[in-house]
């Protein structure tokens, strides 16, 4: 039977699956599952795990015919951290569909767990404004702000480079990025200049990076 509609009137909590759960699950156990990317369709080009498929969470009743068809299957929700891909489990479970879970921590937990990920070439060169230009540094009592948001692979780390470079031992940088693969290009690049990656701090949309510029 089609379901018609999604009952927003009750919450129950979804099932949870881990990043290694997930991993195992599609990688190891070669098991069946369905890996649905909630994100935008930008987000989910600049990196998603592999075989999954992007229904953006605003569009999950209209593609709810698709679910139909695969009823049955396990559907893993993906998102950047695990808030909306969370939303949308619960949906699709008060749908009626009794095999949804969401995966704990989202891609960000993904990508620190070193699973791998694809990426699609969406800006296949980069404008030469945004590669040498000028970037803006936003001085607060704590250190500095870098504010990459909206910027893919290698903006964020061609920036970030640049900002180090301007900045005296000691002094805190506080780099905000929405890159995924910001989880792995900064902390490399780091590595290389010798500068200090005090924390990482990630919210369903956006990555953190405290940095203290090294001697």
């Amino acid at each position: 039977m089609m379901v018609s509609k999604i009952d927003r009137g009750r919450r129950i909590p979804p099932l949870n699956l881990s990043a290694e759960e997930l991993n195992n699950l599609i990688e190891i156990n070669n098991e069946r599952a369905l890996v649905i990317d909630v994100r935008s369709p930008q987000e989910y080009l600049r990196g998603h795990i592999k075989g999954s498929k992007s229904i953006p969470f605003k569009t999950l009743k209209p593609n709810l015919e698709f679910f139909e068809d695969n009823n049955g299957i396990k559907i893993v929700m993906v998102c950047n951290g695990g808030g909306l891909s969370t939303m949308a489990a619960i949906a699709l479970s008060l749908a009626g569909f009794p095999d949804v879970y969401n995966l704990i921590g989202g891609m960000f937990e993904w990508v620190n767990k070193g699973y791998p990920v694809v990426k699609e070439n969406i800006n296949s060169k980069i404008p030469r404004e945004e590669e040498g230009g000028e970037i803006t540094l936003d001085p607060t009592t704590e250190g500095k702000i870098l504010d990459t948001t909206g910027k893919l692979c290698p903006i964020p780390v061609i920036w970030t480079k640049k900002a180090l470079k301007t900045m005296t031992p000691g002094e805190t940088l506080k780099l905000i990025a929405d890159d995924i693969g910001s989880l792995i290009d900064i902390p490399a690049l780091l590595k290389k200049t010798g500068d200090e990656l005090l924390n990482i701090h990630q919210t369903d949309s956006e990555i953190e990076f405290t940095i203290k510029k090294g001697i």
